[in-house]
C-alpha cells in the first residue's frame, strides 16, 4: 500500500505543478474577445451615465412616495 500512497502523492504534486504552470501561462495570456469588448464598453457607459446624470439627479426615485405626494 505504500507504493499506492507514493503514486497518489506524486500525482498530486504533478497536478499542483500543472495547475501552477497553467495559472502562470494564463496570467500572460491576452484577454478574450468578450473581455476586451466589455472593457471597451466601460468608458462609453461611463460617458452615457455622466451625460444622463443631470436629468436624473433632480427626479425622485421611481418607487419613492415623495413623487406622489
Amino acid at each position: 500500500m505504500q507504493w499506492l500512497e507514493r503514486v497518489k502523492a506524486g500525482m498530486s504534486a504533478e497536478a499542483r505543478y500543472e495547475s501552477a504552470a497553467y495559472r502562470a501561462q494564463a496570467a500572460h495570456r491576452p484577454p478574450c474577445r468578450t473581455t476586451r469588448l466589455m472593457l471597451d464598453l466601460v468608458p462609453f457607459l461611463q460617458r452615457v451615465a455622466d451625460a444622463l446624470a443631470p436629468f436624473v439627479a433632480d427626479k425622485a426615485p421611481f418607487n419613492s412616495r415623495a413623487s406622489f405626494s
